[in-house]
Formats: C-alpha cells, structure tokens, sequence
C-alpha cells in the first residue's frame, strides 16, 4: 500500500455529515457494499476505516451497509489522503471494480446501449450520493454524474470511480483503444492519473466544471462478444428486484412523512 504524506484540505466529514443530514430517515437504507470491499482490502482494513460508523471493528465488511455508513467509510478514505491512489488502483487493475449486479450486466448485455442503459438505472437505484444520465443525440452519446446530496468535494472522487466503470464497460465492447472517447473529470489535475486514464481515452480533462464521458454515437450498437441470453436474463431480473426495493423504500418514506405531517398539522392519526 502506498503511503500517503499530504493530508488533504478538504473537510470530508463535514461534507459527509451534511449528506447524512440531508438523507434524513433514508440515510438507514441498506446498499450493496459495492466498491468499498475492494478498496478496503487495497488498504488491509485499517484501524480507521470504521470510524464514525455503526459497525463492529472486527469481522470485515457487511455485504450490505447502510447509505450513512457508507458515506462514511468513503470519507474516512479520503480524509486520510486515500483518493488518489484508489482511483490509481482502479485505473490499474483488469478487475471490474463494481458489485456483482453492475458486472452481470457489464458482462452479458447483448450491446454497449443496453449495458451502459441498464447500468445507469443499477446506480441509481442504489447509490443514493450521486445520479448517472445516460445520453445521447445525433453524433455522441455518453453518460454525465450529477450529485443528489450535497456531498462537496467527495463528488470529484466518487464521479471518477463510476466513470472509470463507465470506460471499463466501453473497453469491454471494443476490444480495442478507445479512440475518440472524450473524459471529463472535476477531480483536481493529478500527473499520474492523467497519465492512466490516458491509456484509455485520448481526451482527458481534469479540473473540468462537470464529470461525464462521451463517445461517437454509432459505438452503441456494438455486439457484446461474450454475450449470453441466460446470463443477460438474470441480470436483468437482478436489476429489476433491486428496483422493486428502491420502490418499496419510497413508498415507505412517502408514508411515515404523510403519518408525521398528519399528526403534526392536523393532530390526528391517519386513516
């Protein structure tokens, strides 16, 4: 594991208490443990990494965490100077590093439309920090990040970690240099990773205003090598059962707020 020396400016904890804050009763949900199980086997389980959290220090990870734990494991990464070099790793690994719904449908979609289309609604449906828009017009097409919580700078590193997947995905269907793909990231400029995601995409900006990837639109009709009817159901059915979830949750959160705004407003109990 690299060691880090500089301690960043930035107040993670901060922006993930107000994330937290924001989330209110939802912040108790369940996620799948998604990238955080890699990451924390990058950094062999430190002391730290729990700080903050409702979980037991010993044990390791849960398959499924609640949406404040999360966020705050993920600023206890990056409170400790840990961004950079996980997004290195990322970079660096031939591994798909996602949960295993998002590499079901990576691995087995039957073109780059579906698997990027389907993936998009995987992250939404479970990522309650950030969106992923899937677009496209007469020439490109691509997916953009928007945060749904006012997570504050951790957005740079959390944007980079879903559009590194995005690429991943486009590199998958290729089976070539990705030429013509254009990156932009608003993680601050880092010489190293610049010169990684170079590697993969041949127009990189870092610093930029907005976090998206684009691509000639043509490439989304590309056949999937290695696709699979059985498997590319699955996965399909994978995604709709956590959708469902997402629903239910929504549903329940509609309710207790219409309960609590009933007896607070108009002093009596719902029927």
């Amino acid at each position: 594991m690299r060691r880090v020396s500089a301690v960043s400016k930035e107040d993670f904890h901060a922006n993930a208490r107000a994330a937290i804050r924001k989330l209110g009763d939802e912040a108790a949900f369940t996620v799948p443990l998604g990238v955080l199980g890699p990451f924390s086997q990058w950094l062999e389980f430190p002391d730290w990494l729990l700080d903050g959290t409702t979980l037991q220090k010993h044990g390791g990870l849960p398959q499924r965490i609640s949406m404040a734990n999360d966020i705050t494991v993920t600023a206890n990464f990056l409170d400790r100077g840990f961004g950079p070099f996980l997004i290195r790793k990322t970079l660096e690994t031939s591994r798909l590093i996602t949960g295993p719904t998002a590499s079901m449908i990576i691995r087995n979609a039957p073109t780059l439309e579906d698997a990027l289309v389907n993936l998009a609604a995987l992250i939404n449906a479970t990522n309650m920090n950030v969106s992923l828009a899937f677009q496209r017009d007469d020439d490109r097409a691509g997916v953009t990040i928007e945060p749904k919580l006012p997570i504050g700078a951790m957005l740079h590193f959390v944007a980079a970690i879903r559009l590194v997947l995005a690429i991943r995905t486009l590199e998958r269907f290729l089976l070539r240099d990705l030429e013509a793909v254009h990156l932009r990231l608003s993680l601050p400029f880092d010489a190293e990773i610049h010169e990684l995601l170079g590697t993969l995409a041949t127009d990189v900006e870092m610093g930029a205003q907005s976090n998206g990837v684009s691509f000639p639109v043509d490439w989304l009709g590309i056949a999937n090598p290695d696709y699979d009817a059985s498997f590319w159901h699955i996965a399909c059915q994978r995604l709709r059962s956590v959708e469902g979830a997402t629903d239910d949750r929504n549903l329940a959160i509609r309710l207790k707020r219409e309960v609590s705004r009933t007896l607070s407003a108009e002093k009596r109990v719902p029927r």
